[in-house]
């Protein structure tokens, strides 16, 4: 079984000299993954699919990480990556080490991702699921309110006509209901 990402830019499966000499000037834009015609079931619409189980995908990611420049235009999707592999690990071992790795992470692409940058909501998403997690172990209500911000703010990002935007407000519910049930 394949785990469907965000599909960001072709270029991504392009060693990173030949990114360079490519499309590399261009920004990432987010979208959809297709869907097959059986419902439920996703297709690919790009190669970059990972599997859940990978026990290298950690690694291969990190390398492709110390290959990138800092200022590399991808550098924040590949870190948006690696976090969603240690989450990938987290869920399946529960370890508090990969949870914080993940919450640097997360922190590190939101930071190369300020207001207006073509991929922000994706990386406060992926912030916030990952403050969803940390809050089921420890039920900080500040993590609570941070989570809410950020998906208040990524809905803003994906507005009404925006393929993604009923995800965005189904999350932004989710963590509503969950303030709701916390404090009556």
């Amino acid at each position: 079984m394949y785990l469907r990402i965000l599909v960001v830019d072709p270029s991504l499966n392009l060693p990173p000299a030949m990114e360079a000499e490519g499309s590399a000037s261009s920004a990432p834009q987010e979208r959809e993954a297709n869907f097959s015609p059986v419902e439920g079931q996703e297709t690919a619409t790009h190669a970059n699919l990972i599997e859940p189980d990978d026990p290298f995908a950690i690694r291969n990611l990190t390398r492709k990480l110390e290959c990138l420049p800092d200022n590399h235009p991808h550098r924040a999707i590949f870190i948006l990556l690696l976090a969603d592999a240690f989450r990938k690990r987290h869920d399946r071992f529960g370890s508090a080490l990969h949870l914080a790795e993940r919450i640097q992470l997360c922190t590190t692409a939101l930071e190369l991702c300020p207001p207006g940058h073509p991929i922000r909501s994706l990386a406060l998403t992926a912030f916030a699921r990952t403050l969803s997690d940390r809050h089921k172990r420890s039920a900080s209500p500040s993590d609570l309110e941070r989570m809410i911000r950020m998906y208040r703010e990524s809905l803003v990002l994906r507005p009404p006509g925006h393929p993604l935007h009923v995800k965005a407000l189904n999350n932004l519910a989710d963590a509503l209901d969950k303030r709701y049930e916390r404090s009556g």
